[in-house]
């Protein structure tokens, strides 16, 4: 991640590779059809503060970023501009 600014992570609850991404930058530069997660996104997500995300939340989450191109904020996914 360090030379790239992401790295490739095949998911088993999801079933298919996503990309972990240093910033909002570098998801551009993620292949076209894989869903990026921002550093900060993971923090929301899975921050200290938090509860653990059931199945089904982090199911649904993926499913809007890769179809509406959510942004997760606040630990809930947003719709991208």
């Amino acid at each position: 991640m360090k030379r790239h600014g992401f790295v490739y992570i095949y998911s088993q609850y999801l079933d298919e590779v996503v990309a972990f991404c240093r910033s909002e930058i570098d998801t551009g530069r993620v292949r076209k059809g894989i869903v990026a997660y921002t550093d900060s996104e993971l923090r929301e997500m899975y921050g200290d503060d938090r509860e653990p995300l059931t199945k089904g939340e982090l199911m649904r989450i993926h499913f809007l970023k890769k179809q509406a191109g959510a942004v997760v904020e606040n630990g809930k996914p947003n719709k991208g501009d």
